[in-house]
């Protein structure tokens, strides 16, 4: 069993508390009028907007030391203007504030309503978890999954390299065009002249010229038997 708080009293703050206890942990959750209480779970959850989490972890950055740390910030907004603020997906942001905690990002794709019931229709809510340590993913996934929800774990912190991929949609190359020789050369496997498909790649130049030649071919005839 663990301990948890959650720093964050709103929504979802709410229903995770909910999951957590009906799993037979137990729980502190933590207001805004709460800055002088200190935080003594093992695990904790950041359960406010994003705008905030840096005021938390400059105050209570010294309480959340060697303890599992979990951001649940989404779709993060500007309160003044409401247009979305660009953040990184995961929670490098907290983890390089937090050196000695383990960090975590959870929660950051679910509903307050469907957190607390632990369905989604007929089927258990996923949750998935996010990071690098697989030690408190396995605390975090432990939570979840008692309180009858679906933990998703496989999850790692992506690299720069990988997420510009992700994001700019990059498909493979094409294969390159292939020039195998004229008939009975060592690179003309099929013994016939000209240009030869690669795999994949495509009808050859002479596949449209016979098409060419071919319409021409119809439109003569057709002027014959109009002429005729």
């Amino acid at each position: 069993m663990s301990h948890v708080s959650i720093i964050g009293g709103g929504n979802m703050g709410q229903a995770i508390a909910t999951i957590v206890t009906k799993g037979g942990n137990t729980v502190e959750v933590f207001n805004n009028n709460d800055t002088d209480k200190p935080v003594t779970g093992d695990v904790v959850f950041l359960a406010v907007p994003y705008p905030a989490v840096a005021n938390v972890l400059a105050q209570r950055g010294d309480q959340l030391v060697g303890k599992v740390v979990v951001g649940i910030a989404k779709n993060p907004l500007n309160f003044e203007t409401f247009d979305s603020v660009v953040v990184p997906p995961d929670a490098s942001e907290i983890a390089s504030s937090l050196p000695q905690s383990r960090v975590l990002k959870a929660f950051n794709t679910n509903f307050a309503a469907t957190v607390a019931s632990g369905t989604v229709g007929e089927l258990p809510t996923t949750v998935p978890v996010a990071g690098d340590d697989a030690d408190a993913k396995s605390v975090l996934a432990d939570i979840v999954a008692r309180a009858g929800c679906a933990p998703s774990t496989p999850v790692h912190w992506p690299t720069p390299a990988s997420w510009k991929l992700s994001a700019s949609c990059r498909s493979p190359s094409p294969p390159p065009r292939s020039w195998h020789g004229p008939a009975g050369s060592p690179s003309s496997p099929d013994g016939m002249p000209g240009w030869h498909r690669a795999p994949g790649e495509g009808p050859s130049r002479w596949w449209y010229l016979g098409m060419i030649v071919l319409v021409l071919t119809l439109f003569a005839l057709l002027t014959l038997l109009h002429r005729a």
